[in-house]
């Protein structure tokens, strides 16, 4: 007896699933492209931090460096302290010459 009803077919290639590619790493790979991208946003952010800090460093200097008795005192003052608060906030490394600028 010959029973000629045959499984089904089974495809030799079977189309590939996104999560895999020839060698299995399309996952791995966005992973990375994520962790790169997470990465240079925080640059970027670390970037724009060092920018404030720089000018408001500099503004404060360049208005300290002026007469002690106009008005340019208490904005580098206000300069200064802002540039402290923008430090701890963003919790960004700085050299030590550079923060001991200011007194307290």
């Amino acid at each position: 007896m010959s029973d000629s009803a045959d499984p089904a077919p089974v495809p030799s290639t079977s189309a590939p699933s996104p999560n895999t590619c020839s060698n299995g790493n399309t996952a791995r790979k966005r992973g990375k492209e994520a962790a790169e991208k997470r990465d240079s946003a925080a640059r970027l952010h670390v970037l724009d931090s060092h920018m404030r800090l720089n000018f408001l460093h500099q503004g404060a200097l360049h208005l300290s460096s002026q007469r002690l008795d106009d008005g340019y005192a208490k904005l580098a003052r206000r300069y200064a302290k802002l540039f402290r608060d923008v430090l701890k906030t963003e919790r960004v490394k700085i050299r030590p010459d550079i923060g001991q600028t200011f007194c307290r």
